[in-house]
C-alpha cells in the first residue's frame, strides 16, 4: 500500500484541482468575513468572533471541501486505468482501495483545516483574538468535527469506489449534505435526543460538535463581554464519536468487499 500511497501522493500534489479546491474553501471562508467586515451591526472583528460566526458555515461547507477531494483522488484516474495498471502489477484491490482512502482523508483534513484556521490566524493577528471564543474552544471544536467529517468521507470513497465514477457521487454527496442540513433542522424542532441524531446524520453531528448556543455575560477585565461557554456533554461526545467511528469502519469493510469483486472499466 505504501507504493500505491507514494504514485498518489505524487499525482495529488502536482494535479492544480488539489489546490483550486483549497484555495475554494479558502476563498469562501474569507468572503464571508468580508461580508462581516461590511455589517454595519458587527461593533468588533476579532479573532473569535471569525470563530463564532464560522459555525454558520459548519459543516456544511467542510463537507463539500471533503466531497470534491474524495472524489478526486478515489476517481480521479479512473479515466486513464491507472487501478488496473496496479492491480496488474501487483498491487491488492485493498491496497488499491484503503491507498485512496488515506489519502483522501489527509487532504480533505487539510483543506478543511486551513479553511477555518487561516482566515482565523489572520483577523486574530490583525485585530486580536477578542473574548466571545477562547483559542482552547475554538480549537477543540475545530478538531471534533474531524469525526463526522471522516465519516462522510468514508461514504463518499465507498461510492466512488462503487460505482467507479466521479459524477454520480459527486450529485449524491451534495444530495446527502443538504438533505441532512434539511432534516436536522426540522428533525431537531422535535427531538430532545441530540446524540441519537448525532450518531445518524453527519451534519447534525459537526452542528452539535461545534455548538455556539449557550451565549452568556461575563465580568472581564472591569467590563461586561458576551462570551460562549461550554455546554458540550462529554458522554454525548463519546458515544457520538463511537458510533460514528464504527459507521465509518462499516462502510470502508463493504466498499472494500464490493470493490474486490467489482469488474473494473
Amino acid at each position: 500500500m505504501y507504493n500505491i500511497i507514494k504514485a498518489q501522493t505524487y499525482q495529488t500534489v502536482r494535479q492544480n484541482r488539489t489546490y483550486y479546491i483549497i484555495l475554494g474553501g479558502v476563498g469562501f471562508m474569507f468572503l464571508q468575513l468580508l461580508f462581516m467586515a461590511a455589517d454595519g451591526g458587527v461593533t468588533e472583528m476579532s479573532g473569535s468572533y471569525f470563530a463564532f460566526s464560522a459555525g454558520g458555515a459548519l459543516p456544511i461547507f467542510p463537507c463539500f471541501v471533503c466531497l470534491l477531494m474524495t472524489v478526486g483522488i478515489c476517481g480521479g484516474d479512473l479515466g486513464d486505468r491507472t487501478m488496473n495498471y496496479e492491480i496488474l502489477s501487483g498491487s491488492k484491490r485493498t491496497e488499491v482501495f484503503f491507498g485512496r482512502v488515506v489519502l483522501s482523508v489527509f487532504w480533505s483534513f487539510l483543506g478543511y483545516l486551513l479553511m477555518l484556521s487561516l482566515p482565523a490566524a489572520a483577523v486574530g493577528l490583525i485585530s486580536g483574538w477578542g473574548k466571545l471564543m477562547t483559542v482552547r474552544g475554538f480549537m477543540s471544536r475545530l478538531f471534533l468535527q474531524l469525526i463526522p467529517l471522516f465519516r462522510y468521507i468514508c461514504i463518499i470513497a465507498a461510492l466512488t469506489f462503487l460505482t467507479l465514477d466521479t459524477m454520480a457521487p459527486t450529485v449524491i454527496g451534495f444530495v446527502i449534505v443538504l438533505a441532512e442540513a434539511a432534516g436536522s433542522m426540522v428533525i431537531s424542532e422535535f427531538s430532545a435526543d441530540s446524540t441519537l441524531l448525532s450518531c445518524l446524520l453527519t451534519v447534525y453531528q459537526g452542528i452539535c460538535f461545534y455548538d455556539i448556543s449557550n451565549v452568556g455575560i461575563e465580568y472581564i477585565g472591569g467590563e461586561d463581554v458576551m462570551v460562549v461557554k461550554e455546554m458540550l456533554d462529554k458522554s454525548t461526545v463519546l458515544i457520538s464519536s463511537a458510533a460514528s467511528l464504527g459507521v465509518s469502519a462499516a462502510v470502508l469493510m463493504a466498499g472494500c468487499l464490493i470493490f474486490k469483486d467489482k469488474d473494473l472499466k
